[in-house]
């Protein structure tokens, strides 16, 4: 053995050699699953995409121009729906200004969260003291309300503005309906 061999011997393998290919092949296994998860997690995402084709362009179209709101295939109901959406903007104080004016003038402003921010000069104990003491007439205080709705409740009004049948401004309201074709699979079946 030379000096060299002596520096390379950390390298060798020490102990049972079947540990060794034990090792190797479930670092194997372990390379082979997570090929088969990534080819999976690609598969799921095409088959995501390709649902949801069908599902909100290609079938509701068909069933539309056959006339039919509902077909049972292999004991399972395929049903068309309208699908409402709606959103506040975000990147619009007008718009939203307008929308909470319709929903007050409408009798809805109970679903509107109103917050109340208010600026307190760094470091100043005693002004946040008569803050809330007081919470009026302090001198370098600002006050800012914010008005919001949580977009669930949001959608959930909007969808029942739409079912009631009365006229809705959904450009203002920014809802959006579309046909769905919706899969009610028997719980048996699941």
């Amino acid at each position: 053995m030379t000096e060299d061999d002596d520096d390379i011997d950390f390298l060798r393998p020490s102990g049972d050699l079947s540990l060794l290919g034990q090792i190797e092949t479930k670092a194997r296994e372990l390379i082979a699953i997570a090929r088969t998860i990534t080819d999976l997690t690609l598969q799921l995402e095409t088959a995501k995409v390709r649902k949801r084709e069908i599902e909100e362009n290609e079938l509701p179209t068909v069933m539309t121009d056959a006339r039919i709101s509902d077909i049972t295939v292999d004991n399972i109901e395929i049903e068309k729906k309208q699908l409402i959406s709606a959103e506040l903007p975000k990147t619009d104080p007008q718009k939203r200004t307008k929308i909470f004016d319709w929903l007050l003038a409408h009798g809805h402003g109970g679903v509107i969260q109103r917050e109340l921010i208010t600026h307190l000069p760094k470091g100043d104990d005693v002004a946040l003291h008569k803050l809330l003491d007081a919470s009026k007439g302090i001198s370098g205080i600002t006050q800012d309300v914010v008005e919001t709705i949580h977009y669930q409740t949001y959608l959930a009004l909007c969808r029942q503005l739409m079912r009631e049948d009365k006229p809705v401004p959904t450009d203002l309201l920014n809802i959006f309906s579309r046909p769905v074709a919706k899969i009610k699979i028997p719980k048996e079946s699941k």
